[in-house]
């Protein structure tokens, strides 16, 4: 997001798993950015927060948990700005508002399976439906640090400038409250999660 010369990141993960499409850039080479705005700390939303913010100077927001993450990969203290939901934030122009959040139910791990199945019984069924790219997907998760496997605590961001609101959730859970106050601002445009994963509300 580029907002009169300001960048922002919403979530980092450019060097993504083999089996990905490649992309045009590589996160070594991305040395523009002022704020890195992480929903939750998995792998698959943080994993460039920390090469990004020490390439570009940036500072990273998001829950504990995420700033505990990129400090341990080397971005100072002075650079993080743990959240959990409620804050409001000053980002040059733009105003920042924090609702805190849930993550979606994962398809691979535990969650309210309408045909009654156990993680064991999806993996195999995803296994039939996509062998190669569900064997790819583990492959790549099993070099996931153990950190980057906990969500961290979700956090959904408005963003507002110039009169207009960006509504963005990285994930399709929601906390109802959240919601609520976020209608309540009327945002213009909602960039949300669209992922094979179950909604998780409250």
């Amino acid at each position: 997001l580029e907002v009169a010369e300001i960048v922002i990141w919403l979530d980092a993960y450019v060097d993504r798993a083999p089996s990905a499409a490649p992309l045009r850039l590589n996160a070594a080479g991305i040395d523009r950015a002022d704020w890195v705005l992480v929903g939750h700390s998995h792998f698959d939303h943080i994993a460039d927060a920390g090469h990004i913010a020490k390439n570009s100077g940036a500072t990273v927001i998001g829950s504990a948990l995420t700033c505990e993450i990129v400090q341990e990969e080397g971005v100072p203290a002075a650079r993080v700005t743990p959240c959990a939901g409620g804050e409001t934030l000053q980002l040059g122009p733009l105003r920042l508002r924090l609702f805190p959040s849930l993550h979606g139910f994962n398809g691979l791990r535990e969650w309210p399976d309408p045909k009654g199945r156990d993680t064991r019984a999806r993996r195999d069924d995803l296994r039939k439906q996509a062998p190669e790219l569900c064997e790819a997907a583990l492959a790549h998760l099993a070099h996931i640090p153990e950190k980057q496997r906990q969500d961290g605590g979700p956090l959904a961001y408005l963003l507002e400038w110039d009169g207009f609101r960006l509504f963005w959730h990285d994930t399709p859970g929601m906390v109802t409250s959240s919601w609520e106050a976020v209608a309540a601002y009327r945002p213009d445009v909602a960039l949300l999660s669209i992922a094979p994963s179950t909604p998780n509300v409250d």
